[in-house]
């Protein structure tokens, strides 16, 4: 295939579709929705640092992470519908189930325990966190999805078949939002274990959480991108961004 052929036709109007990527900034929600979280965990972070208001803060701590992914996962499913609540469901129990073979056997993550701050468990493991995992595969694919645009256009202008570079592009798309899944956690990782969500044995994260977190995060952005599954919404990006900003502010204070 060469570079005209790719120009024209329906490949033209493929590459225009990959270049412009979905876009959607007319939503009220997408100003309202930043300021929101914004706010929610501005507070939250002054109210960690100060041990007057901590108690109440840690006690929050599930319901606030239930409530803002509701929030942010609520764009998604307007916009794709089942087919992101089936994605949904799918990374939950994936991710779920690796934090209950992880606590269980340490064979996943390393050997760690959660504490009380996260609320409810099952099989040792906090029901929310199955759902924060979710938000955090969500946003990052979303974020990567100019990845996949990007590779998948210089692959076809290289010739590569479309199928080929498809595959490559959901490929590194895929690691690209897989290793931003282990740099949030590296911001998480101290700040958890400060505030009680998780202890690690020894008191040290181990390379492989790491690993495991790569991997883990992985298996839902490949699914994710192989489903065709395309959201507009950048709210689960403002997610990931401002959940990140909260840690990284209580992370000084936890090292």
């Amino acid at each position: 295939m060469n570079r005209k052929a790719i120009r024209g036709g329906d490949g033209g109007r493929r590459e225009a579709s990959l270049r412009q990527g979905p876009l959607n900034r007319g939503s009220s929600v997408e100003v309202i929705a930043p300021v929101a979280f914004a706010m929610v965990y501005g507070f939250g972070a002054i109210g960690h640092l100060w041990s007057v208001s901590r108690p109440l803060m840690l006690a929050l701590t599930p319901y606030v992470l239930l409530i803002t992914g509701a929030v942010a996962l609520a764009p998604a499913v307007r916009e794709a519908g089942i087919r992101v609540l089936v994605w949904a469901v799918f990374a939950y129990v994936l991710t779920f189930a690796a934090e209950a073979v992880g606590v269980a056997t340490g064979a996943v993550f390393g050997s760690y325990i959660y504490g009380p701050t996260l609320g409810v468990q099952a099989f040792g493991v906090p029901l929310v966190i199955g759902f924060n995992w979710v938000l955090v595969v969500l946003g990052a694919v979303r974020a990567c999805y100019v990845v996949r645009s990007y590779i998948e256009i210089a692959l076809l202008r290289f010739g590569a078949p479309r199928f080929a570079a498809m595959v490559g592009a959901i490929s590194v798309a895929g690691v690209a939002a897989a290793l931003l899944g282990v740099a949030f956690d590296v911001i998480l990782e101290p700040v958890a274990m400060r505030f009680d969500y998780w202890q690690w044995a020894g008191g040290f994260v181990p390379l492989q959480n790491y690993v495991g977190w790569f991997f883990v995060g992985l298996i839902p952005a490949i699914v994710y991108f192989s489903s065709g599954i395309e959201i507009r919404t950048r709210v689960p990006v403002y997610y990931l961004v401002l959940q990140a900003v909260f840690f990284a502010v209580l992370l000084p204070s936890s090292l």
